[in-house]
């Protein structure tokens, strides 16, 4: 018997985890059509040759990456097309769906090409049984599809340095893996190595700053790291209001907000935010930490037995929410409403409690999220919705009442949640739901109740931020924001990869992961702070610098910035091979 194929059993596994969250447990009922019917509506023909199934699953590979069918060839291996795992599963999910198989994960592994990929369904509707397909022999084993472009993370506490060519990165060190912690020891010498450090600023966010750099001292560089996106975080008003509450409340709150924790100015807060948003008949619940208001408000409100649906993109806060639930976790591809009504119908009984989780604005690719049509769907479905609408408050929409009314569906959204350490420059956030929603999450959310309260201070800054961004304040500084960042844009579009940005974010794609350390060392040595990204905030393998725009940016260093973005691209290799285009 031959020895099992070590790199094709690890990507089995990695494909058997993956699938676990992003498949539906519960059994489907498949409706067969006679007949030729479009595989993207959802259902094909019975019986379909080879050549239907893989014109059925090139026009759907076309729809799904937005691409023209004749760019889809069938000897072309996927990797060509940037698939990352959420567009595979999400494609997987969808064959099953359309030709009513159960085909499993780790048997889609060995398909890397349109041809494979069609010869595997073609054969699985052949063989088509009430039990899950099982292996598939292609008869080329050296024919692998990678699900994901990183490695199975490595066993690092047996690892010595020289025994791999591959540079380590931060996901091989993501569990501990010997009891004597030889995996923190390795980890700490992983950091002297990539010269690791949490950079120390010395004065307030604004476009340029101070960082105590080491052995060097204080050095001015241009910030694109800080999200104070309308710079209130140093208005004047604002600071006037911070102080003035920290003279009548002091420093802290000093206990939980259910526990002699609630402030006058806390109460203030919450009316001003209801009278903002219009919404007399809801409620705010105050977190002290914007993460805990996204996910103290899902585990809150979420139990074992129930389902959570999240956005592919979605936040730390809501899947960290959504795993503290103990509720089922199911994602769909990011943005992808045919993925997200895949899922709905499965797990939708007509009893079961569902939740679906999107952004406003999602902050690794500054797009936004499809609010109005998870909306739409979660009606059709019997499902709630959650929007975290942490980088786009006071920013889009009327007076910057976010993504959730741009889109016109603010009465709609069941749970809208917010951050104040955006665009209001603070700490902390809040939830807007339904009265007795909030009377409930304010004693279920075990990260608000057994924490102390937000801090008066804070909560005086900013009240006096939403006062002023609701105002004609506001929309100049809003205006501003749009023209700087589409300037930015227009000077790096064709010349490095952008992720498609509608907003203020701005992501420059340099890919690997472990090229991350020493592009944040070249952007310093060159002036400017910004947050190279990658696994587990962005995609592995679209690791990216991510710059946060700011009305008060000025044009000379948004042009000195676009000019160092682009050094760093020739020096790393990730500029892009399209001509520039010429800005009119």
């Amino acid at each position: 018997m031959d020895a099992p194929n070590p790199t094709l059993e690890h990507k089995k596994a990695l494909a058997k985890k993956l699938l676990i969250g992003f498949r539906a447990e519960p059994p489907r009922i498949g409706n067969r059509v006679e007949g030729s019917i479009d595989v993207a509506k959802g259902q094909v023909g019975t019986n379909p040759s080879l050549e239907e199934v893989q014109v059925q699953l090139t026009r759907l590979l076309s729809e799904m990456l937005k691409l023209p069918e004749e760019q889809i060839k069938p000897d072309k291996s996927f990797d060509a097309y940037g698939l990352d795992s959420m567009i595979f599963i999400a494609l997987l999910r969808r064959i099953n769906s359309a030709y009513d198989l159960e085909v499993q994960a780790e048997s889609l592994v060995e398909a890397d090409t349109m041809e494979a990929l069609a010869l595997l369904v073609y054969q699985a509707t052949q063989q088509k049984s009430d039990s899950m397909i099982g292996e598939w022999d292609t008869g080329k084993e050296d024919v692998i599809k990678e699900l994901d472009p990183s490695p199975v993370p490595r066993d690092v506490s047996t690892l010595e340095k020289d025994q791999s060519d591959e540079p380590l990165t931060l996901e091989d060190f993501e569990r501990i893996a010997d009891r004597q912690e030889h995996t923190v020891a390795l980890f700490n010498d992983f950091l002297s190595e990539v010269n690791y450090r949490e950079i120390t600023r010395l004065d307030a966010s604004n476009p340029e700053v101070t960082i105590d750099y080491p052995e060097v001292g204080p050095i001015k560089m241009l910030n694109f790291s800080n999200y104070n996106y309308l710079g209130y975080g140093t208005h004047p008003k604002v600071i006037e209001a911070a102080k003035s509450a920290l003279d009548q409340y002091g420093l802290g709150a000093t206990a939980s907000p259910a526990a002699g924790g609630k402030l006058k100015i806390h109460l203030e807060l919450e009316e001003a935010l209801v009278a903002f948003f219009g919404k007399d008949h809801c409620g705010i619940t105050l977190f002290a930490a914007g993460f805990n208001a996204v996910s103290g408000s899902i585990a809150g409100y979420m139990r074992e037995g129930d389902h959570v649906v999240m956005d592919g993109y979605a936040h730390a806060s809501i899947v960290d929410g959504a795993t503290q639930s103990l509720a089922t976790l199911h994602y769909y591809n990011h943005n992808d409403m045919e993925d997200l009504e895949l899922i709905l119908k499965e797990i939708n009984t007509g009893a079961n409690r569902i939740l679906i989780c999107t952004e406003g604005v999602f902050s690794a690719d500054g797009d936004y999220g499809q609010v109005a049509d998870v909306v739409g769907l979660a009606r059709k479905y019997g499902a709630k919705t959650l929007v975290d609408e942490a980088h786009s408050l006071l920013l889009a929409g009327s007076a910057g009442r976010g993504a959730c009314e741009m889109q016109g569906v603010l009465d709609e959204v069941d749970m809208l949640v917010g951050t104040f350490s955006k665009t209001f420059a603070g700490v902390g956030g809040f939830l807007l739901a339904r009265h007795e929603l909030t009377n409930y999450i304010n004693l279920f959310a075990r990260n608000r109740l057994f924490s102390c309260a937000l801090d008066p201070a804070v909560s005086g800054g900013v009240l006096a931020s939403l006062i002023l961004a609701q105002g004609s304040d506001g929309d100049e500084r809003r205006v501003r924001l749009m023209e700087n960042s589409r300037y930015f844009c227009s000077l790096l579009k064709g010349r490095v990869e952008l992720t498609k940005t509608e907003t203020w974010v701005v992501s420059v794609l340099f890919g690997r992961e472990h090229l991350m350390p020493e592009i944040t060392e070249f952007l310093a040595h060159k002036g400017m702070i910004a947050s190279p990204l990658g696994y587990p905030a962005a995609p592995k393998g679209r690791a990216r610098i991510r710059h946060f725009i700011s009305s008060e940016h000025r044009k000379e260093q948004l042009d000195r910035a676009a000019e160092i973005v682009l050094q760093t691209a020739e020096k790393f290799g990730f500029q892009s091979p399209e001509p520039p285009n010429v800005r009119g």
